[in-house]
C-alpha cells in the first residue's frame, strides 16, 4: 500500500524592507505641518516675552519658591525657542534624508534623540515649579493677561511632555525594528 503524501503551502507574504523616498507632496505637507507647528509653540513664546516684559512691575503675586512669574515666563519662553529651532530643524532634514542610510541620517536622528531628551527633561522640571508657582502661589495673580498667559502654557506644557515623550518613545522603537 503506498503512502500519499499531501503537502499544502501556505504562501508566505514577503516585505520589502527597502524605504522608499516620501514623494514630493508628501514632504510639502510634512514640511507646512512643522511650519504650522513651529510657527504656533513660536508664537506662545513671543506672547510669553511680551507679557512677561509690559507686567513685570504690574504682577502682583510673590512665590515660596524663590522664581518670580516674571522671571518663569522669561526662562520658558527663551529656552522654548532655544530647543524648538534646531529640533525642527533636525526634524525636517531628518524627513529630507530619510531613505539615505549614511551617517548623515544617524547623527541627525542621534542629535535629535539628545535635543529631545534634554527637552524632556527641561519641560517636566520647568512645567512642576511653573504649576508650584501658579497654582499654588498665584491662582489669581493680576493683571488677567498674565493670569491668561500662565493658564496656556502650563496646559500647552503638559500636552508638550506628553508630545515630546511619544517622539522619544517612537524614535527608541523605529530603531529597535
Amino acid at each position: 500500500m503506498a503512502s500519499t503524501s499531501h503537502e499544502t503551502r501556505i504562501p508566505v507574504a514577503t516585505v520589502d524592507n527597502s524605504k522608499e523616498e516620501l514623494p514630493l507632496c508628501g514632504k510639502i505637507c510634512i514640511g507646512a505641518c512643522f511650519t504650522c507647528f513651529f510657527s504656533l509653540v513660536a508664537s506662545l513664546s513671543i506672547a510669553e516675552l511680551v507679557i512677561a516684559t509690559k507686567y513685570e512691575n504690574d504682577i502682583d503675586c510673590s512665590s515660596s519658591v524663590g522664581i518670580s512669574i516674571y522671571q518663569w515666563l522669561l526662562t520658558d519662553a527663551i529656552v522654548l525657542l532655544l530647543f524648538l529651532a534646531p529640533i525642527f530643524i533636525l526634524a525636517f532634514l531628518t524627513i529630507n534624508i530619510k531613505t539615505k542610510r549614511d551617517n548623515t541620517l544617524i547623527k541627525c536622528d542621534i542629535l535629535l534623540l539628545i535635543l529631545r531628551l534634554l527637552s524632556l527633561v527641561f519641560t517636566i522640571a520647568w512645567t512642576i515649579i511653573g504649576s508650584i508657582i501658579f497654582w499654588r502661589d498665584c491662582s489669581h495673580v493680576e493683571p488677567s493677561e498674565v493670569n491668561s498667559i500662565m493658564w496656556a502654557a502650563l496646559i500647552i506644557r503638559y500636552i508638550s511632555i506628553f508630545n515630546i515623550y511619544s517622539s522619544i518613545h517612537n524614535s527608541i522603537c523605529d530603531k529597535k525594528k
